[in-house]
């Protein structure tokens, strides 16, 4: 059961994020996000007001390394 919620957060998360950065640089996309997927106007907004329509794929690329070994980290202590 653990698996199955951890899987399913990782995934919608994925989704959301990835959708939102895709989003900033499609403009059909960004319009079907917007109108079809549950919170995606909230998604959107969010992304706008933390810069993520400035980020590039490098930059999301080194956040994301950043971040698994931050979580690494702190669960290995």
């Amino acid at each position: 059961m653990r698996r199955l919620v951890v899987y399913t957060t990782l995934a919608t998360s994925s989704f959301y994020v990835g959708s939102a950065f895709v989003s900033y640089h499609n403009p059909d996309y960004r319009t079907f996000f917007r109108e079809n997927v549950p919170l995606g106007p909230a998604v959107l907004e969010y992304g706008e007001e933390h810069d993520w329509d400035t980020l590039t794929a490098r930059d999301v690329i080194a956040y994301t390394t950043d971040s698994a070994i931050t979580a690494y980290n702190f669960a290995r202590k």
